[in-house]
């Protein structure tokens, strides 16, 4: 998730401030509500639209909280295929 900020960040600063403080604010409602994501083919792997911003947050709830999958940009191809071929969020992070 760091790079993807980064990368808006390169371009506009005062746009990555708010994507950030939507993403936390979206993490925030996942942690109280975890299901509040659509369920995806893979089971227990739940989806969340980053509204108003084209993201998509992919989690999954466990008994300490949420682990985030990935964050894509959903318009085409995900965000972290379009760096040069490699994978830019491949950690889980447990919030």
């Amino acid at each position: 998730m760091t790079e993807v900020l980064d990368y808006i960040e390169a371009r506009s600063p005062s746009c990555a401030e708010n994507v950030k403080r939507r993403l936390q604010g979206i993490i925030d409602l996942l942690t109280d509500h975890p299901n509040s994501g659509r369920t995806t083919n893979k089971g227990i792997i739940r989806r969340f639209v980053v509204s108003p911003y084209p993201y998509v947050i992919f989690y999954r709830a466990d008994a300490t909280g949420i682990v985030i999958h990935g964050v894509r940009h959903a318009p085409g191809v995900p965000f972290e295929r379009r760096r040069a071929g490699r994978l830019v969020d491949s950690g889980n992070v447990i919030i």
